[in-house]
């Protein structure tokens, strides 16, 4: 499996070995950062999901020890992609009515892998716009200032056309985090991004700085991204500032 700055994880229940082989060495082949855990049951599923979050199911439905649905309904929040084979589309329809997001049937030829990764890309996508919404919802609004949004780890999901522009960000920057997208541009607001973000601030924090050696100074203002009272609420953080 390729090494990368972030990685995908993904859990894959098949009971066949074989199958499970072909599925990973198809993904193993990718440029994209997936990281593929399998399980041999819904028992070993249900096991390896209480001990780690994965990002994406992706599973067929029946099994020896029971059905998909069980699973779906103890993990709500967890995207499932549902595999089935020829002939038990009426199960896959009623898999997307229990929650499951796609569906995918099983060929000779194996195509249904090579439409994989795109489904996931939009799934993760969908997932981080979902994020967004909640921060919108809870009180952001449209200003004239510069304004990136981040997750815990420092991964851009959102920034407007000012922060962009200003950052001279081009391009797509799903899936990279603020300080890699700066550090060619803005290094020295990248290393104190950095820094800040690594002391997990709980308050609203305004620095003063020069993005890049010799250019003016800049008052830059982040904030924990809150969404409720626990302490798993915190999505991440707002950048403000250009």
């Amino acid at each position: 499996m390729k090494t990368a700055e972030y990685s995908i994880d993904i859990l894959f229940i098949e009971e066949d070995a074989y199958e499970r082989k072909i599925f990973i060495d198809f993904f193993s082949g990718l440029s994209e950062p997936f990281q593929i855990t399998t399980a041999l049951s819904l028992k070993h599923a249900k096991n390896l999901m209480k001990r780690r979050n994965f990002e994406i199911v992706i599973a067929e439905i029946n099994f020896i020890d029971g059905h998909i649905f069980d699973v779906m309904k103890q993990n709500a929040g967890i995207p499932f992609v549902i595999i089935t084979a020829r002939g038990y589309e009426e199960l896959a329809v009623l898999a997307l009515k229990s929650g499951a997001v796609e569906y995918l049937v099983k060929d000779v030829e194996k195509v249904y892998l090579k439409r994989l990764p795109a489904i996931i890309n939009k799934i993760l996508q969908n997932k981080r716009l979902e994020q967004i919404k909640k921060i919108i919802s809870f009180g952001f609004r449209e200003i004239e200032k510069g304004i990136a949004i981040l997750d815990r780890e420092g991964y851009l999901l959102f920034a407007n056309p000012v922060f962009l522009d200003h950052s001279n960000i081009k391009g797509t920057y799903f899936r990279h985090t603020i300080q890699s997208l700066l550090s060619n541009r803005a290094k020295v607001l990248a290393d104190k991004l950095s820094e800040i973000i690594r002391s997990e601030p709980i308050s609203n924090l305004t620095f003063s700085i020069s993005p890049t050696e010799g250019a003016d100074t800049i008052d830059f203002t982040i904030a924990p991204a809150i969404v409720g009272e626990g302490p798993d609420d915190r999505i991440g953080y707002i950048l403000l500032g250009y």
